[in-house]
């Protein structure tokens, strides 16, 4: 969905001024995105990044909170549109943008570690923009079980049919996580998130009021889950796989996904709840939206841009300045560094990278190669 038809949708029939709720949410996700990469790329391998907990804290849930509103849109466009024209805008939102960052990639990487540039090279490279090539492979497979869907209906109309994205869901974590297909653990890993962001938009009308102040039980739940998530539950190092070699199955492994699937859901649950609330405090509210709602207008131009800029360009010259004795010093202090360091360095890429964004966007031509016409 381009941002001008999540701008429509999103106006009330009255004419007034949209509610910029998820504009804020996806900002707070974007600005997490950015933190966490400033952790890791600021680390300069003194450290692993994997043991330190606010990394943790941030990699728990942020992710799966962008997959969420994902989902949660992308059944609006399917409301709005003919399933096919919403798939094709799909691959020219994503695809296209997919394709010219990772062949940046490629002449960066060419450029200051002399890796060669070929094809394979290039499909490496795309494979490192997961988020964006998981989004557009879950699009096309919910829009083709919705079209299913809507061919079965018309023989026997039932909401019942919606269990047939629980279903291909089911089978989709049973192939294991070494298939040869980009990082399959990461489509894994992200589907459940969409599914439960769509489907929530499509019945949320009829969940009962219980259901709904139950949500704050995840202020509870999540500190419980946090104090298990450790190194191993990372999705990088212990992918999904639910077998073990003997084709048991894995109980062990089975724990690690169930609690990573269930913190990524809570966190993010906790995030909207909070959110939610503060933004009806005035000054709060007024706050949040300088903060994060213009950033989160642009996520996915952030998300593609900062794979060059930071994870690329900012890890090279860091590991450079590396040498010096002051930067050595605060890579030893870890609370400098989470709480001083890393924050300003994504506040930074967060003003840097939206300006430059907007000004590309600009340019018709710019906007349409390098983000897809958003």
């Amino acid at each position: 969905m381009s941002e001008k038809q999540y701008r429509t949708l999103m106006l009330p029939p009255t004419g007034k001024k949209r509610d910029d709720y998820f504009d804020i949410v996806r900002g707070i996700a974007v600005f997490l995105m950015l933190w966490g990469h400033s952790i890791q790329y600021s680390s300069c391998g003194t450290f692993d990044f994997f043991e330190n907990r606010l990394y943790q804290f941030i990699y728990s849930f942020h992710m799966p909170l962008f997959m969420l509103l994902a989902g949660y849109f992308f059944y609006f466009s399917l409301q709005k549109h003919a399933i096919g024209n919403t798939l094709l805008n799909r691959v020219r939102s994503l695809g296209i943008p997919l394709l010219v960052w990772g062949f940046f990639s490629v002449l960066c990487n060419y450029w200051l570690y002399k890796s060669p540039v070929s094809i394979s090279q290039w499909y490496n490279s795309c494979k490192g923009f997961w988020f964006v090539w998981v989004t557009l492979a879950l699009s096309i497979i919910t829009g083709l079980i919705e079209w299913c869907i809507s061919l079965l209906s018309k023989l026997f109309p039932t909401p019942l049919y919606s269990l047939l994205h629980v279903v291909v869901f089911l089978l989709v974590i049973l192939i294991p996580n070494n298939v040869p297909i980009l990082r399959y653990h990461l489509f894994q890993y992200m589907y459940p998130y969409f599914i439960i962001g769509f489907l929530y938009n499509r019945f949320k009308s009829y969940i009962p009021k219980v259901l709904y102040y139950a949500k704050y039980l995840c202020f509870l739940l999540f500190p419980l889950l946090f104090t298990h998530f450790k190194r191993n539950t990372f999705i990088y190092l212990s992918g999904i796989n639910f077998r073990n070699e003997f084709g048991m199955i894995n109980t062990a492994q089975l724990k690690v996904d169930l609690l990573r699937w269930g913190i990524g859901l809570v966190g993010s649950i906790c995030v909207m709840i909070c959110v939610e609330l503060f933004k009806k405090i005035p000054c709060i509210g007024k706050i949040l939206r300088i903060l994060f709602a213009y950033i989160g207008t642009v996520s996915l131009q952030l998300y593609v841009t900062q794979r060059i800029c930071l994870e690329t360009l900012y890890a090279f010259k860091i590991n450079q300045l590396f040498q010096t004795k002051n930067f050595t010093l605060m890579l030893k202090n870890i609370y400098l560094y989470n709480l001083y360091w890393t924050p300003l360095v994504a506040v930074l890429f967060c003003l840097i990278l939206y300006f430059v964004v907007k000004l590309l966007q600009k340019n018709k031509f710019l906007n349409f190669i390098l983000f897809g016409g958003r």
